[in-house]
């Protein structure tokens, strides 16, 4: 069996790949003006190879001109491509070889809960510092609590951080849990939902930055960074979400943007009524109505008041959801910090 030996990039996107000769793609590559694939792609005919191979990669690793975090092996046989079929839509003639991680020991000095927009928490781990591959890392992230609980990972315990794919920290495993070790508090995980912390209000200053945040992005707002979202927030400019499309160019500049900075965020709030219809959709970040629902409402409406006066029926078909969903949805634009924000839209869309 003929092999072909190709720098791993990303899983997902072999996933989709199809029957063919790979020395044809990587010619054809070439002609293309991509010259890397001809660079590191080379025939193969042994295991010792890969390994040899591998090995060499792995060590000039640190001097390539991306970042590798292995290998993948590929059948250059159509015909042995199609006998090998594949499963669950993932070929089964080409596999990754991930290279071994560094990894490094210390000890956690904190764990801290981030409330994000939907409500999700995630728990991070703070550390001594530790410097991997000219990295120094403090922090890394658990995904959810109960990963965090199965990991049983608390204050004062020793743990490995490893470095995945040369870029990523990534917790890696309890090394030693200390006698006077300190079990985190967990937070109320039913505190928080894609329908609260719409507003500033007590236990609410993280989630509803979170929602500033996803805001002033899908509305193409510049010079709206964390610290200056920060500032209004503290400085109580920002309690609700409305608040965002108000800000004059001295309160922005009181926090900490620049002139030229405000400037150009006005400007892009004199224009937010211009932007397409569906943007608009999905910067209010309606729960379970994501980029695809909310460009198919887009597309069907064309103003708030049209989607508002829509029957049910009307937005599942569009929509493609249940009856459920469009309840949910109809909750939740009819929040007051949403209609507030929706009635601005409004005002912005008219002057267009």
């Amino acid at each position: 069996m003929h092999w072909k030996c190709w720098i791993f990039s990303r899983g997902r996107y072999f996933s989709h790949q199809r029957p063919g000769r790979e020395s044809d793609t990587v010619n054809q590559l070439y002609t293309m003006g991509f010259d890397l694939p001809t660079q590191f792609t080379e025939p193969v005919k042994s295991l010792e190879e890969v390994i040899r191979k591998r090995d060499q990669l792995q060590k000039q690793a640190d001097r390539l001109p991306f970042l590798l975090d292995g290998i993948v092996l590929k059948v250059n046989s159509q015909a042995q491509q199609l006998a090998m079929g594949s499963s669950n839509f993932i070929p089964n003639w080409m596999l990754a070889w991930k290279f071994p991680p560094d990894v490094a020991v210390t000890t956690v000095r904190n764990i801290e809960f981030k409330v994000g927009r939907t409500g999700n928490i995630t728990p991070v781990v703070v550390f001594d510092p530790v410097e991997i591959r000219e990295q120094t890392i403090t922090r890394v992230s658990m995904g959810s609590l109960n990963n965090l609980q199965g990991k049983d990972i608390a204050i004062g315990d020793q743990i490995s951080i490893a470095l995945k794919g040369s870029a990523t920290p990534t917790f890696n495993k309890v090394i030693l849990r200390d006698s006077q070790r300190k079990r985190p508090v967990l937070p109320d995980s039913q505190q928080y939902s894609p329908f609260t912390c719409l507003s500033l209000i007590e236990g609410c200053k993280e989630q509803f930055i979170a929602r500033i945040q996803w805001l002033s992005k899908r509305l193409d707002l510049p010079g709206l960074d964390e610290p200056v979202i920060h500032n209004l927030v503290n400085s109580g400019q920002l309690k609700t979400l409305a608040d965002l499309l108000t800000l004059s160019r001295e309160q922005l500049q009181e926090a900490g943007s620049t002139w030229e900075q405000s400037g150009y965020f006005r400007s892009a709030i004199e224009l937010t009524g211009a932007l397409p219809f569906e943007q608009q959709v999905r910067a209010l970040g309606i729960p379970d109505i994501g980029k695809a629902r909310s460009t198919k409402l887009g597309k069907a409406f064309s103003n708030w008041d049209q989607l508002l006066q829509a029957e049910n029926k009307q937005l599942q078909a569009i929509a493609d959801v249940g009856e459920a969903t469009i309840q949910q949805l109809r909750r939740y634009l009819q929040r007051p910090e949403n209609q507030a924000l929706i009635k601005i839209l409004r005002q912005l869309q008219s002057r267009q």
